[in-house]
């Protein structure tokens, strides 16, 4: 066997991630694993990345750049990348000591799996916020495309990739500056298969990037993916009717109670209606379109 036919990479990226990037370096440089190099992209920091870097020395490859964006970042990891697996790290973020080899154990029982994340907690100042990724959303393995139409379950700094299907897709798309991530999975889910670590591998600092709350961009972004996934992937056909329907849906129930919450209560209306236009049967719709036309904020 090529002693580095199971070679890492991990791509940690940090835009202003000074004060946590040491926590995810050390994380990295912790894994319970041989053949595994540790790339950090600095995107264009104004804050003590490149000084917290530059710290480790040889056992860190530092790259900075001009501030071009997260998929830039990411991009130039994999560009950067020696290995044939890469894992992708965000500089707030941490992992356990064993999530990289029990990942690759899953890459090495079926050579057709690209993909494979693990369950991750959510924490804020050392408190757990969230548990396990999977009160919110249903793991799944195999070729997932049907569920990942309406279900964004990989969490980013879970994954880690095999190079040659990562390859295959593209990388990540510049133009997707909202859920780059999500429009990724998608696109590899055409080609291979997912796996699963069914264990809290990796931990999420919440709390940090705005970009959380901005809840319509989000919405709005994640329909277009869905839409534009469809219509290049398959001719607008796509196999799985009743998930592509659940999904939009879902997002057009999310959008109607954005709208809602801001007391546009006109808007929500039809969101709602584009909502239930997809999922006819689903009673909760009805009483969202219900609130939409009776509901007023308390005073």
């Amino acid at each position: 066997m090529n002693s580095r036919e199971f070679s890492v990479t991990t791509v940690i990226t940090s835009y202003n991630k000074g004060p946590w990037l040491a926590e995810a370096i050390d994380s990295a440089l912790a894994q319970e694993i041989d053949d595994h190099e540790i790339l950090v992209i600095d995107d264009g920091s104004g804050d003590n990345t490149r000084q917290v870097a530059e710290s480790y020395g040889n056992q860190i490859r530092y790259f900075h750049q001009e501030n071009a964006g997260q998929v830039a970042a990411k991009n130039k990891g994999v560009e950067l990348a020696q290995g044939n697996f890469v894992a992708f790290l965000d500089g707030d973020d941490r992992w356990r000591a064993s999530k990289l080899s029990k990942q690759l154990a899953k890459f090495k029982d079926d050579p057709e799996v690209g993909v494979v994340y693990t369950d991750r907690l959510k924490f804020r100042n050392e408190e757990i916020v969230l548990a396990s990724n999977k009160l919110g959303h249903t793991p799944r393995e195999g070729r997932v495309t049907e569920f990942l139409i309406y279900d964004m379950f990989v969490p980013f700094s879970s994954s880690m990739v095999r190079k040659s299907f990562l390859d295959q897709v593209g990388w990540m798309d510049p133009q997707c500056p909202i859920a780059p991530d999500y429009d990724l999975w998608l696109r590899m889910s055409t080609v291979c298969k997912f796996a699963y670590v069914d264990e809290v591998l990796m931990e999420y600092r919440t709390g940090i990037d705005s970009i959380g709350t901005r809840v319509k961009s989000k919405i709005e972004y994640t329909l277009k993916i869905q839409e534009d996934f469809v219509n290049n992937y398959f001719d607008g056909k796509f196999p799985y009717r009743k998930a592509l329907h659940r999904a939009y849906s879902n997002k057009y129930r999310s959008a109607g109670n954005f709208y809602l919450s801001q007391n546009q209560n006109g808007v929500a209306f039809k969101f709602f209606l584009k909502a239930a236009r997809h999922s006819p049967w689903e009673l909760r719709i009805y009483k969202s379109i219900l609130r939409s036309l009776i509901w007023k904020p308390w005073a």
